[in-house]
């Protein structure tokens, strides 16, 4: 055929201009094809950019934030900086494209057969590849959940127009009709077919198992272009094979509107935690998000050990760099501080995204955290205990403003931030001679902050959100009954990225084909037996589970059914209700040693017993132990004091130290002395 022809006569001349030695010609020809090699670079991504840009900016995790954006406006624009592409440059002084574009071609035989047969050939791929994918347990989803709950029939319907008609008109004008002549040009036609389908893949964005199946298609369809020069078989193969998969997008789609998700739950949570006198102007949330923005990121030689480690033992230029830092953030930690000293945080639940509920708070907060830990460190080091206490006192506000009822993430995160800081206070305590009017502010301020709070952990939000979840994923067929919705499985009925990403599961075959046979009904009733179990136990200490012979998970087990929703969104539930009574045991015990210190600051000797400092009102009531209902034990020892809890195992093992995160059986949790040596202690401290 005539290209054909044109290819060989360029490769006759190139042939004949090498004979001859014309090098300025050769050189020339080198220069064009860089050129070439730019222009189409900047041509590929100047047309992707709209899409790349929806990829991974309004994409959040596996949820498409703005259906409407990803969808509609970043694809067409898309489609639109192509045509301007192709047609664009076609005219260039340097001969940006290489022949003119072919529909039909001259034997119309051949353009039918290959508009029947290449359809054909690219579903049997498809399919073989799905083949070898399951077998080697490789998915071939890449997870994507189009919205919170539904985009749309307006969205679907337009964007069906643009993924079944547009896209394969355009796409193939572009990447076949287009980006593989100009490869030509540059490579040779074996080069340019199989590079055109890699970047036909690459930029499709799809993940290793998903891409290999757009690298084939566009490998296939590059072939057929390289062989015959038509367009018209690739644009019908192309629909054709993008119509099938819409076939399977709007029956999911049908089934998503069996999903009834009427109730916000998020308007009730919110209803739940909202102070009762409520008001902007005493909202810290505000003033935290001024934090975070003005936060200056950690400089690339520090590491975040060397924020936490005690500041006497981080090298000196280390430690310059630290200050430096701190000193650079100091704009960010004004902000966090007087959004601390607001009575209360609350965040508008009903403008967030369901799916937020299940992600941290803010990823900032603990480095802000940090950062006030390490400068009341270096402030305790320093002697400036004033500045020292309020960072102190900064860094417990903010955890008691994530205080129930909120959002069980909140609260974790909170609880998190009060063992951080109490274990630094230990440190602080340990390692320098606080003064006594410090020392009284500290316990002051601690127990003006902690009055009042009863449980230290709560549920009742956590209920909310599951009923949630199991409107946003189940079905409803009106009766009750329905199943997870199939866009959160892959093609083997297991449950994909997104899912696997939500849950947090581990890739157990078993487990995770029991998600695909839930029913709703079950689920519903499992889950609220739970949450009344829970809800019924909040304000039992572990000591007096341990006394009613209570096994938690136990029960939950009992209680689920054996229910795989039910058993994997509950089971980190009782280690965090451990973990938060661990918590609070260590908060209390802190101003109990503080207590003892001032007495012994004030007396020049330990109490005798705990008893003691009640008589001499150093402190008001004596806090309980969470695993004995009983004061914490004290032991006075030849040098200093010794404090401590009889920890998980119930028993008092005599002060034996365990590992406060492991919690083995037959070992204490000591609050006093902290496990840490230091050979700065000195005989002013009452060790």
């Amino acid at each position: 055929m005539r290209y054909q022809q044109e290819i060989r006569d360029e490769t006759n001349q190139h042939s004949r201009d090498g004979r001859r030695g014309d090098h300025g010609y050769a050189n020339k020809g080198s220069v064009r094809r860089w050129w070439l090699m730019v222009l189409l670079v900047i041509c590929i991504l100047f047309s992707q950019a709209p899409v790349l840009y929806g990829k991974f900016t309004l994409l959040k995790g596996n949820l498409l934030t703005n259906p409407l954006m990803i969808i509609v406006v970043s694809r067409s624009l898309s489609l639109i900086f192509m045509i301007v592409c192709v047609f664009g440059t076609r005219n260039t002084k340097i001969n940006f494209s290489y022949s003119p574009l072919s529909w039909i071609g001259k034997n119309k035989g051949f353009t039918i057969v290959g508009a029947i047969a290449l359809p054909i050939v690219l579903v049997v791929a498809d399919i073989l590849l799905l083949h070898i994918f399951c077998r080697l347990g490789i998915s071939s989803s890449d997870g994507t959940i189009r919205s919170d709950i539904s985009t749309g029939t307006t969205i679907l319907i337009v964007q069906s127009f643009l993924i079944v008609i547009a896209v394969p008109f355009v796409e193939e004008i572009f990447w076949r009709g287009h980006v593989q002549n100009v490869l030509q040009k540059i490579f040779n036609r074996p080069v340019a077919i199989v590079a055109q389908a890699a970047l036909f893949a690459l930029f499709h964005l799809r993940g290793f198992a998903g891409g290999l199946q757009v690298f084939i298609s566009g490998l296939i369809l590059g072939i057929w272009y390289d062989w015959k020069r038509t367009l018209l078989p690739l644009i019908v193969a192309h629909m054709i094979f993008n119509s099938l998969h819409f076939v399977r997008l709007w029956s999911m789609h049908l089934e998503l509107q069996k999903i009834n998700a009427t109730q916000d739950c998020r308007a009730l949570i919110e209803d739940l935690c909202i102070p009762s006198d409520y008001s902007d102007e005493e909202n810290a949330r505000f003033y935290y998000e001024r934090a975070y923005g003005l936060l200056v990121e950690m400089p690339g030689m520090l590491s975040p050990s060397d924020v936490t480690v005690w500041p006497t033992e981080v090298p000196d230029e280390k430690l310059t760099l630290l200050r430096q830092w701190i000193y650079n953030n100091r704009n960010a930690l004004a902000e966090f501080e007087e959004g601390s000293k607001k009575p209360y945080h609350f965040r508008k639940y009903r403008e967030q995204p369901f799916f937020d509920f299940f992600t941290p708070l803010n990823e900032k907060a603990p480095t802000i955290i940090s950062l006030l830990v390490s400068r009341a460190q270096i402030n305790a080091v320093d002697g400036d205990f004033e500045s020292c206490f309020s960072d102190i006192l900064t860094c417990y506000r903010y955890s008691q403003h994530l205080a129930a009822p909120k959002p069980f993430n909140e609260q974790l995160e909170g609880i998190a931030s009060k063992y951080n800081i109490t274990l630094a206070v230990f440190r602080i305590l340990q390692r320098t001679k606080a003064s006594s009017a410090f020392l009284e502010e500290l316990q002051s301020g601690l127990e003006a902050i902690f009055q009042g709070e009863k449980i230290p952990i709560d549920f009742s939000t956590d209920r909310l959100i599951f009923r949630g979840l199991i409107k946003r994923i189940f079905t409803d067929d009106g009766t009750g009954n329905g199943r997870i919705h199939r866009a959160f499985f892959n093609s083997r009925r297991e449950p994909n990225s997104y899912l696997l990403q939500l849950f947090e599961l581990q890739h157990d075959r078993k487990q995770q084909r029991q998600w695909w046979d839930l029913e709703r009904s079950q689920t519903v009733q499992a889950t609220e037996h739970v949450f009344l179990y829970l809800s019924s136990i909040q304000n039992c200490t572990p000591s007096q589970l341990n006394h009613k012979g209570m096994d938690v998970w136990y029960s939950i087990k009992q209680l689920a059914q054996n229910n795989i929703f039910v058993l994997v969104m509950t089971e980190d539930f009782v280690a965090n209700y451990s973990f938060a009574y661990h918590c609070k045991a260590y908060r209390e015990a802190l101003i109990v040693t503080v207590a003892i210190m001032r007495y012994w600051y004030a007396n020049g000797k330990l109490p005798d017993g705990l008893e003691q400092l009640i008589q001499t009102n150093y402190i008001d009531l004596l806090p309980i132990d969470p695993y004995s209902d009983e004061p914490f034990i004290y032991k006075k020892r030849q040098k200093g004091f010794l404090l401590y809890s009889v920890g998980p195992d119930f028993n008092d093992d005599g002060g034996s130290r365990g590992d406060s995160n492991l919690n083995m059986k037959g070992e204490d949790d000591i609050f006093w002395p902290p496990a840490e040596e230091y050979e700065g202690a000195t005989r002013d401290q009452p060790l």
